[in-house]
């Protein structure tokens, strides 16, 4: 039988592969670390450059539009 934490963490592997952070590689109590600094953030910066904005108000609404 297949637990859902198991089937959760597979499901989670296949979508955003080594991006996964599990409970052995999470820091405890840090402070200066969340969930954002792992993934969130990477990702939206690469989404909002992806049109190569050359201009700060086209980088603002890239960002905008991928948040």
């Amino acid at each position: 039988m297949v637990h859902k934490t198991d089937f959760s963490v597979v499901t989670l592997e296949e979508a955003v592969g080594k991006w996964l952070i599990t409970h052995a590689l999470w820091p405890s109590r840090s402070l200066d670390l969340n969930t954002c600094n792992y993934y969130l953030w990477g990702t939206l910066k690469d989404r909002a450059y992806m049109n190569n904005p050359h201009q700060l108000q086209e980088l603002k609404e890239d960002i905008k539009g991928e948040i």
